[in-house]
């Protein structure tokens, strides 16, 4: 007896839904292929890497893995598992990450030693900061107290300066005053240049202008007060400096840490070492917080 043919049959599904049986040993038959085509795109829809295509059989499984592209995050799954049945167009999407850039904040005090803990932040390039300096027990903040910062590729530290509150002392000011003309006139040695010598109406032009800042408790240049140069008779020409400080704790530790203040600074250093100078008219006042000092000084340089 013939033993009846067996066929394997395999189940076709068209495009338009329908479906055709394919018996596997039907001399007539051929593969159906569809396109699957894969994309990889951005939240812009620009392609981040160029798409894929794959030829498959229809009612086979395809198993896709998106693959990882530097400087993005996969915003749907990485896998996807389908069937084929027509062709079609798999997307992934991807967010671009914005580089970002370790900021660093540090809180030091006179002897640049920190006195809190860095706070150290990732932040993304070319974007803002505004920052507020924090409040630390028994420090005073001697830079200002926000600040607005730009991310760049290579960031400094951020560095926040701040001066301990020291016990008020009874320096004698007079004394810190000579001291910081003596300072001014080694320092000036040191650079070959001519010594400076007191005048009366320099210092007492000086003093006029510390004490008026002590008072309002703000640096002010004072402008009017200059013609009192001409009302005592001083008939030189005159270069003109303010500041306020911290006072130190000896009269020779202030006037040493207030010259090694103006040596940082541009425009006093440059009046420290101009050499036409001759004379000199210089004032430090405490302030009534014990803590802070005003200083005038008052170039002169002699008709000749």
């Amino acid at each position: 007896m013939a033993q009846k043919e067996q066929h394997q049959e395999e189940t076709v599904y068209n495009p338009d839904g329908s479906k055709t049986v394919v018996f596997a040993n039907d001399p007539q038959r051929t593969a159906v292929e569809y396109t699957t085509t894969v994309q990889y795109l951005d939240q812009d829809g620009t392609a981040v890497r160029p798409e894929q295509t794959y030829q498959t059989r229809v009612g086979h499984w395809l198993n896709l893995q998106a693959p990882a592209v530097a400087g993005y995050v996969i915003e749907s799954g990485r896998m996807r598992r389908l069937q084929v049945r027509h062709d079609q167009t798999i997307t992934f999407r991807y967010q671009q990450l914005h580089p970002t850039v370790e900021v660093r904040f540090e809180f030091l005090n006179e002897k640049g030693e920190p006195i809190h803990k860095a706070v150290v932040r990732e932040e993304p390039l070319d974007s803002t900061l505004h920052i507020t300096a924090p409040a630390i027990v028994d420090y005073d903040l001697t830079d200002e107290t926000q600040r607005t910062v730009t991310v760049t590729a290579k960031m400094s530290p951020e560095v926040f300066h701040y001066h301990r509150h020291i016990i008020p002392l009874e320096l004698n000011m007079s004394l810190v005053s000579s001291q910081m003309i003596e300072a001014i006139n080694q320092f000036r040695a040191e650079k070959q240049l001519s010594q400076l010598t007191i005048n009366m109406h320099l210092q007492t032009l000086s003093y006029v202008r510390a004490d008026t800042q002590r008072k309002n408790h703000v640096l002010d240049d004072h402008e009017g007060l200059r013609p009192s140069l001409q009302v005592a008779g001083y008939k030189g020409q005159v270069a003109e400096g303010i500041d306020r400080s911290w006072l130190g704790t000896s009269e020779i530790q202030t006037a040493q840490q207030l010259l090694d203040r103006w040596r940082k600074d541009p425009t006093k250093y440059a009046q420290l070492i101009q050499p036409d100078y001759d004379e000199i008219g210089l004032t430090i006042l405490a302030d009534s917080d014990g803590r802070r000092e005003w200083v005038a000084v008052e170039y002169g340089t002699k008709t000749k």
